[in-house]
């Protein structure tokens, strides 16, 4: 059973003036004012340093974002440096490819003697550079150009001349000789239609020799030559030693030849 709680005896009596209290609610008041702007003022500070933080952090990303893009650009810039180098060097290939060429006189020379039997013999060789069609070379060959016109690096120009002037021109050697077997003669052009120097054999004509032997005939075979590294219809791959080893061309093995017999 709870105990009542006791009354005072005499009732609590407010002497202070009514000034007085409304000075303390007053005061009380401008204290939780005091602390309200305080608290606005707290949160704006701990805003700015937070937007502070947040731009710091993004002006450290763009650096690093630019510091890659300089990278990144550098490193496309070399690479177009590369491509240029690369096709500088696959031109000046191109045109050391075209200058190994007409084939060797010795190679050609070689190539058609080596199978020959002892049933045949040759009475005549000789190498013409005959035209393949004149109308073609005519529009394939470069017009002539001002001085200064033509902006493109002199190896390009080179080699594009170099091309058109082989491209007009097929390299033929003509057999002519005496043969005592028909079947040895059709082996021999046999084998040196095998040659990788020679595209395609075509025998002329075959007739009687008219000398004492009744067997021997007298032939006459042309030899097409296969088309060099680089030229169109060629089916010579380029061997990697070769082009390593071989020296450049000399002046003079580059100057045309007239056809030799």
């Amino acid at each position: 059973m709870e105990k009542p709680t006791p009354q005072p005896l005499v009732p609590l009596v407010d002497f202070l003036p009514t000034e007085f209290r409304e000075h303390g609610q007053a005061r009380r008041a401008a204290g939780w004012r005091l602390a309200a702007v305080a608290s606005l003022v707290l949160l704006v500070l701990g805003s700015a340093v937070f937007q502070w933080s947040l731009e710091r952090s993004a002006r450290a990303d763009l650096a690093q974002v630019e510091r890659e893009h300089a990278a990144v650009l550098a490193k496309q810039n070399r690479l177009i440096d590369l491509r240029k180098e690369l096709e500088s060097l696959r031109q000046r290939a191109d045109l050391w490819t075209l200058l190994r060429h007409p084939w060797p006189r010795t190679v050609l020379l070689h190539a058609a003697l080596e199978p020959m039997p002892s049933n045949v013999a040759l009475t005549q060789w000789s190498l013409k550079a005959t035209a393949i069609d004149k109308a073609s070379a005519a529009a394939k060959a470069p017009q002539a150009e001002k001085p200064g016109a033509d902006q493109r690096p002199p190896e390009i120009r080179d080699a594009q001349r170099l091309l058109a002037e082989q491209q007009a021109t097929r390299l033929v050697v003509e057999l002519t000789g005496v043969a005592s077997d028909p079947a040895a003669l059709h082996r021999y052009l046999a084998e040196v239609g095998r040659a990788r120097v020679f595209d395609k054999v075509e025998l002329g004509s075959v007739q009687k020799a008219g000398s004492p032997s009744e067997s021997e005939m007298k032939f006459t075979a042309r030899l097409l030559v296969q088309p060099g590294y680089g030229l169109p219809g060629s089916r010579l791959p380029i061997p990697a030693e070769a082009a390593r080893e071989m020296p450049p061309p000399s002046p003079s093995a580059m100057a045309p030849r007239g056809p030799r017999s």
